[in-house]
């Protein structure tokens, strides 16, 4: 009885040993779990805000470009306008002054080649942004579906460990109860 009491004993210390190092490790695994999540989450926030920031400034350009073409077109109108009163006082005059208003409006038509290029290149710069965007965007999600996996591989190895823990200490119960049996059996011999 005391050979087996002392076994049982260095048993119990032994998976008490084991248990203890197994609570240390999932500590440590919960401690780096904590750790890594944080550290996701703190990257997370910063795709954020980059994303927060790059959406403001994509937002502002818009907003510049739309005051521009606006500007843009607001120059065409007056200079039609101009073009308009301009013919209508050279209708009035001689041939030379005709062949003024004919300079003219060449000179118009440049400049409304110009300013019409101006505005395609606005829009243009528009179409390239939205898709720098669109593609960060994507590179975000991507970037959050990764981290997500990392977290669920870790949470599925704190499981197993935990499984592995109830596994020992239901071993060291059913260790318990066979010492008890033998106990009994040696007393009623």
């Amino acid at each position: 009885i005391e050979q087996n009491e002392s076994l049982l004993a260095r048993e119990r210390e032994d998976f008490a040993q084991k248990i203890s190092n197994l609570n240390s490790q999932i500590e440590e695994s919960k401690a780096l779990l904590a750790n890594e999540r944080a550290d996701f989450e703190k990257k997370l926030s910063t795709l954020n805000a980059e994303l927060a920031e790059k959406e403001g400034l994509l937002e502002n350009e818009r907003a510049e470009f739309a005051e521009k073409i606006s500007s843009l077109n607001s120059q065409i109108e007056e200079k039609e306008a101009l073009l308009a009163s301009e013919r209508a006082k050279l209708e009035q005059t001689t041939a030379a002054l005709n062949a003024v208003i004919a300079e003219k409006e060449k000179q118009f038509e440049s400049e409304r080649i110009e300013l019409y290029q101006k505005q395609t290149s606005l829009m243009n710069d528009i179409a390239e942004k939205e898709a720098l965007l669109t593609n960060e965007n994507a590179n975000i999600a991507q970037r959050i579906a990764y981290l997500n996996a990392q977290i669920e591989e870790k949470d599925t190895l704190l499981s197993s460990q935990s499984e592995k823990i109830n596994q020992l200490e239901e071993e060291v119960e059913a260790k318990k109860k066979k010492k008890k049996k033998k106990k009994v059996l040696c007393v009623d011999t």
